[in-house]
């Protein structure tokens, strides 16, 4: 099975609605990998679903 390519928007939108500078942090920072095609930035889907599932679980204090 071949894992969907998405376009820096796509992913942006994949992981919550991000916005760009936040995307770009998660990338600099060696959160999320992205491929180059040409000029073009793309995420592995797989690569997002496997950022989302180590993300820590939101606890409520009772706030």
């Amino acid at each position: 099975m071949q894992d969907e390519l998405l376009s820096k928007d796509q992913a942006r939108i994949a992981l919550g609605g991000i916005g760009n500078t936040k995307f770009y942090q998660l990338l600099n920072a060696g959160e999320i990998q992205a491929v180059k095609i040409g000029k073009s930035l793309r995420v592995r889907r797989s690569e997002i679903e496997r950022f989302i599932k180590n993300l820590p679980s939101y606890k409520n204090e009772g706030e």
